[in-house]
């Protein structure tokens, strides 16, 4: 048997590293209820309305890389993600033209 220790895979770690604000991270008060102004919307909707600032129906990378620096991360962490995000998971989430 191999005694060398198992290393993660840097997949794993950068996975863990990106999630890990989103689930153990602080939210404002007034990300909740009337006092946002976001009464009667759902999850999503507030999480939209968060990162789309000038409310044209699509999150730039800019506004991607405001609102997680607005969320207290570091610029270089905002920036990875603001690319990773935009550059490819838009690809999947984009509307397809009929």
């Amino acid at each position: 048997m191999d005694a060398r220790r198992r290393r993660l895979s840097p997949v794993v770690v950068v996975a863990a590293f990106l999630f890990f604000p989103l689930f153990f991270g602080s939210q404002p008060a007034a990300a909740y209820g009337k006092a946002s102004g976001a009464g009667g919307m759902t999850a999503l909707q507030k999480h939209a309305a968060f990162f789309d600032k000038d409310n044209d129906g699509f999150v730039s990378p800019t506004e991607t890389y405001d609102g997680l620096r607005a969320l207290g991360l570091g610029a270089g962490f905002s920036s990875l993600s603001a690319a990773l995000i935009n550059g490819v998971l838009s690809l999947k989430t984009r509307p397809v033209p009929h």
